[in-house]
């Protein structure tokens, strides 16, 4: 709930996971009216069904064979919040003329039959988005510009398109009534800015399957950082660009890819791109010598631990390979 620890979700003791009984789908959990349910799809039957669990998300009982059109599941559809049929409404399509486009928090993403685009909090009346006191509608700016979602972010209204053509992301600021304030932003769709993004309006706008980063920091000193995905495969990443595969010989390279031999860091340095290894058995530090697009070219050292060779690797690369509290030479020359 909100940021809070997850809770396990569990039947008999056992934690459920995807596909635990066979054709039934998982869809969304919520607490109504101080009951806490989660939302099952039986695929084959194409019918709604609903547990109902206690305060620590233990089953408690079940119930429903709700037929995906019937008003059961439209009800279902409404308290979860979710498109269970897929038709693009949320609830009663009779009763809500309105086309979901984006659902991903309380703030909801929607347009009418017209293609007007509308910005709904909750179950609240839908609020048009307007620039210049124009309604914005699909393709209002081209068809390389696409609306995705619209979501209230530290209390900033705000609206967040995709450049299709650029592959880029751009938000732009709303006042309380939806009217565009401001606009800032072309962030390549993999780059940190973009993954700010994905959080904040909780969509995978570079349809990558992972919403946010799926980069962790391996080293990060300088503005040339080593991450690895969630493959951990190794890439380098400067500033905030998109991450660059480290190859070589068109093998992109990933941890214990050699045995006994540990990768520290990446750095451009004096206009080389540079690889810092460690070897553990041996206790040297090696380097790579990498051409523009991060491809190895050559290789150099086997610098002990504590030589000078070595402390200069540690001032290039602005890390304690030797764990000795020290970056770069621990020694003060006396005369």
């Amino acid at each position: 709930m909100g940021t809070n620890t997850p809770t396990a979700i569990k039947n008999g003791g056992q934690q459920i996971y995807q596909n635990i009984y066979a054709g039934w789908q998982t869809l969304a959990a919520e607490t109504v009216n101080g009951v806490n349910q989660v939302l099952w799809k039986n695929i084959a039957g194409n019918y709604l069904h609903i547990w109902h669990l206690n305060s620590n998300w233990n089953w408690v009982s079940s119930e429903g064979q709700f037929g995906l059109n019937s008003a059961d599941a439209f009800t279902q559809e409404t308290n979860f919040g979710i498109d269970a049929n897929s038709d693009g409404v949320i609830g009663n399509p009779a009763s809500n003329p309105y086309i979901l486009i984006e659902a991903a928090s309380n703030t909801k993403l929607v347009k009418d039959p017209t293609n007007k685009y509308f910005s709904q909090i909750g179950t609240n009346n839908p609020t048009a988005i307007k620039n210049g006191g124009q309604q914005i509608y699909q393709d209002i700016y081209g068809s390389g510009w696409q609306t995705i979602a619209a979501e209230t972010v530290n209390g900033d209204n705000q609206v967040l398109w995709k450049n299709t053509a650029g592959n880029f992301l751009h938000i732009w600021h709303l006042d309380n009534n939806w009217n565009w304030v401001s606009s800032e932003g072309n962030w390549g769709l993999n780059s940190a800015d973009a993954f700010t993004q994905e959080t904040n309006f909780g969509i995978d706008a570079n349809a990558d399957g992972i919403i946010g980063n799926p980069y962790t920091s391996i080293e990060s000193t300088g503005n040339t950082k080593l991450v690895k995905d969630t493959a951990n495969k190794y890439f380098v990443q400067v500033g905030t660009a998109t991450p660059i595969a480290i190859q070589n010989s068109g093998v992109q390279i990933f941890p214990d890819i050699y045995p006994g031999w540990q990768t520290l860091a990446v750095e451009t340095v004096n206009g080389d791109n540079q690889v810092l290894w460690k070897n553990t058995a041996g206790n040297y530090l090696h380097i790579w010598h990498l051409d523009n697009s991060w491809n190895r070219v050559s290789s150099e050292g086997q610098f002990g631990l504590n030589s000078a060779a070595a402390f200069t690797q540690e001032t290039n690369f602005g890390i304690d390979a030797n764990g000795d509290g020290i970056i770069g030479n621990p020694y003060i020359a006396i005369v």
